[in-house]
């Protein structure tokens, strides 16, 4: 078998390891790099929270604040629109007032955080690994913040600072 060939998970034929599914059943190839199989595994084991998404080679990375923005914004002043009018039909009940009282609050906490990262221009911080090159790349806005996943890789020592070359780039979402 060639180093970029797996085999099918379900009839054992051998697949390319970048096809989307086995040629002869249709099964999706589950094969994906051993590198990002282990940060799976581990990926409880650190610090902060984030959002993985990956192919077979690559591994994207996003905190967990990120891209929500305007979407919780809408839900949020929904449901107070929606809460306002049972309030409106139960103008006694505190409970109506309250559930008022947090979505209001919600949406307008969500609102002012959409117009600060609007207007100081706050990225969203996001590493991207690419295991397909040999040394493996990585692109980052954030080298900072993603230290320790740097670590994990071997990209970067506590001390010594980064091993391999990196690019920065920005993603800019609300």
């Amino acid at each position: 078998m060639g180093k970029n060939m797996t085999k099918c998970t379900s009839c054992g034929v051998e697949i390319a390891k970048t096809s989307k599914s086995c040629p002869k059943c249709g099964a999706q190839n589950e094969w994906v790099h051993p590198e990002i199989k282990r940060f799976h595994d581990n990926q409880k084991t650190f610090t902060k929270s984030f959002t993985a998404y990956h192919s077979p080679y690559e591994l994207s990375i996003m905190d967990d604040n990120a891209g929500i923005g305007p979407m919780a914004f809408f839900v949020l002043f929904m449901l107070s629109l929606i809460t306002l009018l049972l309030w409106s039909v139960f103008p006694d009940s505190w409970f109506c007032f309250l559930l008022f009282a947090v979505t209001a609050i919600s949406a307008v906490y969500k609102f002012i955080s959409m117009i600060y990262k609007l207007f100081t221009g706050r990225t969203v911080r996001q590493i991207v690994f690419n295991f397909h090159k040999n040394p493996p790349e990585y692109e980052t806005n954030d080298e900072a913040y993603w230290e320790e996943v740097l670590v994990f890789f071997n990209f970067k020592d506590k001390k010594d600072g980064i091993r391999e070359n990196s690019k920065e780039k920005s993603y800019l979402v609300m």
